[in-house]
């Protein structure tokens, strides 16, 4: 699926250091953007390898290095606008980011970067109370049985816990698209 494997490494924001966290690249068309630069997006997973660990609440954080984006404010500006407007979207702020890896770089300045929640168990806990926070991947709404089961698993690659009553709405709009054809 894509996915880039996780390593050690600490965290300073500002004057708080965070040691052991999980980071990996992440992306699809940001990383081949950024093929033979240090800037690329990252994925900052706090309890990876502590799971009593995280940051203000939060167990991941993305830094998106806005290589597809000249301006480098348009994700900012479009979830900070969602989030004006009461359209459920993840915090965000920006970040001037340093990277230090021992015995090849010190410090050295990657660029502005785009902070990003992530969309999670935390996020649907503070957003909505209770919600199946999923990601689509491949046939989406494809119907595949009036029981949530291992088909609609590899479609809606779950980020939180689902119960049967909130998969139910997922089911129904798929049966009524089928329905439809």
């Amino acid at each position: 699926n894509g996915t880039f494997p996780y390593h050690k490494g600490n965290l300073e924001i500002g004057a708080t250091g965070l040691e052991d966290i999980g980071v990996r690249f992440k992306g699809n068309s940001s990383f081949s953007a950024t093929n033979g630069t240090l800037k690329r997006s990252f994925k900052l997973d706090f309890n990876r390898y502590d799971r009593k660990k995280n940051f203000l609440g939060l167990l991941k954080l993305n830094l998106h290095c806005n290589a597809l984006d000249g301006t480098q404010i348009k994700d900012g500006s479009s979830y900070q606008l969602y989030n004006n407007a009461g359209v459920p979207a993840p915090r965000v702020c920006f970040a001037r980011v340093y990277l230090t890896m021992p015995n090849e770089i010190e410090r050295t300045y990657l660029g502005l970067y785009t902070v990003v929640e992530q969309i999670d168990s935390v996020f649907a806990k503070r957003t909505f109370g209770r919600a199946l926070i999923m990601k689509p991947e491949g046939e989406t709404l494809a119907y595949k049985g009036d029981k949530w089961n291992e088909d609609y698993e590899r479609l809606y690659v779950r980020k939180s816990t689902a119960t049967e009553e909130m998969a139910r709405p997922v089911i129904e709009l798929a049966r009524l698209l089928k329905e439809r054809e």
